[in-house]
């Protein structure tokens, strides 16, 4: 009897002592399993925007833009002025009008590629084309396209609009000029360039 009653005991002590075992295995959940990766840190540019137009050689306007941008994020740079234009409306019938926007818009995205940075530049630029002397426009019909704007054109009865769209992706490299897009002006021997110069924040 007092034989069986030890074995008995015995028996409840290994099976206590196995229960404690894994009671104490489960309050240490991150023991054996691997850390998570450190966050990346926030890469930051600087970056200047500048469309230029050249004839040849030889520049003969450009426009600049700046702004911040961090990798793996998205931006948008935009002005301009929204111009009121008659849609319908004669003799008896009143007018409608429907605004058009003209000016220069540059969205910017910064991808993360691994240790790399793409940049991914979207650029709608537009301007009111000056009838040339002689022109039909300037005795009241059409007008010539390609001509340097001004928004003085928008007093003609039709003004008509230059639009350009100039797009790039490529790897962004910092603290030098990166030539996006260039697109020829086909109304005259003038061509549009877009660069950019990004510089990395500290």
């Amino acid at each position: 009897m007092r034989k069986r009653m030890a074995i008995l005991l015995m028996t409840i002590a290994i099976a206590l002592g196995n229960s404690i075992g894994s009671l104490a295995a489960q309050e240490q959940p991150g023991e054996g399993k691997a850390s998570a990766p450190a966050a990346r840190a926030v890469r930051a540019y600087h970056l200047d925007f500048v469309i230029k137009e050249m004839e040849g050689t030889k520049k003969i306007n450009s426009r600049h833009y700046s702004t911040d941008l961090n990798a793996g994020e998205a931006g948008t740079v935009k002005i301009g002025t929204r111009v009121p234009v008659v849609t319908s409306g004669k003799d008896a019938f009143p007018e409608q009008w429907q605004y058009m926007d003209v000016g220069t818009t540059i969205h910017c995205r910064l991808l993360e590629r691994g240790n790399d940075v793409v940049i991914d530049v979207h650029t709608d630029v537009s301007d009111f084309a000056l009838p040339q002397a002689g022109s039909p426009a300037s005795r009241g019909g059409g007008a010539s396209v390609g001509t340097t704007g001004s928004p003085a054109a928008a007093s003609l009865p039709h003004p008509v609009v230059r639009q350009m769209q100039l797009e790039g992706v490529t790897l962004l490299v910092t603290d030098k000029p990166m030539m996006l897009a260039g697109v020829d002006d086909p109304n005259s021997d003038r061509e549009f360039q877009l660069e950019v110069t990004a510089t990395r924040l500290k």
